[in-house]
């Protein structure tokens, strides 16, 4: 299902004080991929609301590119508005 996003949120797991990179992603068929957000030079934390153009999309992903505690990105929820 296609809907029109321009917005997600994220909740990352941060108890530790860790901080993460990251970018996100989105398509409407998993072939071609468009960047949508870039957090991959900041450290972030907790909440992180991600704004974009909005646009058709069907498939978001989101890649964690660095974790200071380990290798694993740690999202505890995350929510698409529409």
């Amino acid at each position: 299902m296609c809907v029109c996003c321009g917005h997600v949120r994220l909740l990352l797991w941060d108890c530790d004080g860790r901080c993460y990179s990251y970018y996100v992603d989105v398509s409407n068929n998993q072939q071609h991929w468009s960047r949508v957000v870039n957090k991959t030079s900041e450290a972030c934390r907790s909440w992180q609301t991600v704004v974009f153009d909005r646009q058709p999309v069907t498939f978001i992903r989101i890649v964690g590119t660095h974790n200071t505690a380990n290798e694993v990105l740690l999202t505890v929820a995350s929510l698409t508005l529409f």
